[in-house]
């Protein structure tokens, strides 16, 4: 879902700095996958690929809330953050 973000936006006509989206996402996505793994190992979660989508979700409306640029273009409809 998240790869199919990327390619509409990609390839929309009036997409706001698609490079811009692009690198909120490389940066966003690993850093709540190593979060995550921090939790699991020091906290003894368990690792929960539903957990992290989750995670990655609520992360994700906090930037777009802060501004991260583009980053609306390039998430899902259904994660609530357009």
């Amino acid at each position: 879902a998240l790869a199919h973000g990327l390619v509409e936006a990609c390839q929309a006509e009036h997409a706001a700095e698609p490079h811009e989206a692009l690198k909120s996402v490389a940066l966003l996505v690993p850093w709540m996958v190593w979060k995550h793994r921090n939790s699991c190992v020091f906290d003894s979660a368990t690792p929960s690929m539903n957990t992290l989508l989750d995670r990655i979700k609520d992360e994700a409306c906090s930037w777009v809330a802060a501004g991260a640029p583009g980053l609306r273009l390039v998430l899902p409809q259904t994660w609530d953050v357009h």
